[in-house]
């Protein structure tokens, strides 16, 4: 049985804090140090896949989950040509 947590899961814990800023509910250095817990298990995991590949790690920050989320218009095929 693997102890290895869900990377899924993880990052979509990370998405809600996100959004929770975003909505006002929480403060963004509020939400930045409950997340740091759960980007360092990703950071850790990407750097495991990163050896293994030979290759450097992407390294997943705060800042970096949702940046367009706060402009849900980014995403909208309708206004790209």
């Amino acid at each position: 049985m693997s102890t290895e947590p869900d990377y899924r899961d993880i990052a979509s814990q990370i998405f809600v804090l996100r959004f929770a800023v975003i909505c006002g509910q929480l403060e963004y250095s509020q939400a930045k140090l409950q997340a740091q817990p759960l980007l360092e298990l990703l950071n850790q995991k990407a750097k495991i896949i990163a050896n293994k590949y030979h290759r450097k790690p992407q390294r997943f920050i705060f800042a970096g989950f949702g940046r367009n989320l706060s402009n849900p218009s980014a995403h909208d095929q309708s206004s790209r040509k």
